[in-house]
């Protein structure tokens, strides 16, 4: 009897333990997308494609990009979401200023300061946080070809 009961009491601990790491595990999964549940759409002003132009300086190649406005945001946080091209990784920047414009399409200029084409495959989301807690998101969708469908639900006709 005593056996049975260490062995009881180990398979206690072991499931206590499992369901443990299972938690912290889908915490951690969860974490990034908890801001869409509580984001208010931004307002867009406008969403226009722009093609690179290699003589600027800053571009190696032509390329067509998506500029998106939107009436300005003041925050103090942001998070870029990517998952079918990035995976789950959340892209976090703690920075404060004023946003009213983002560049889909296009990357932060590399180390020379070159900007290169970007081909978004799905669902591309940016989350603004203010300093009083409110989240504003801009949700792009693409086609899998880099190609812009819609942004916060209205079809691009660009």
């Amino acid at each position: 009897m005593r056996r049975f009961r260490v062995t009881f009491a180990a398979f206690l601990a072991l499931l206590l333990a499992m369901s443990t790491v299972g938690a912290v595990v889908a915490q951690g999964q969860g974490q990034g997308n908890s801001a869409r549940s509580v984001a208010e759409p931004a307002t867009i002003t406008s969403v226009e494609a722009e093609v690179s132009n290699p003589g600027a300086g800053n571009f190696d190649e032509e390329f067509t990009y998506y500029v998106v406005r939107f009436e300005e945001i003041d925050h103090v946080h942001w998070t870029y979401r990517e998952p079918s091209r990035l995976g789950g990784n959340n892209h976090s920047v703690a920075w404060e200023g004023l946003s009213d414009a983002f560049w889909f399409g296009v990357s932060a200029p590399d180390i020379n300061g070159i900007q290169h084409e970007i081909e978004h495959k799905g669902q591309v989301s940016m989350y603004y946080e203010t300093e009083d807690g409110d989240v504003y998101s801009i949700i792009a969708q693409f086609n899998g070809k880099g190609e812009l469908l819609s942004v916060n639900g209205v079809k691009f006709d660009g």
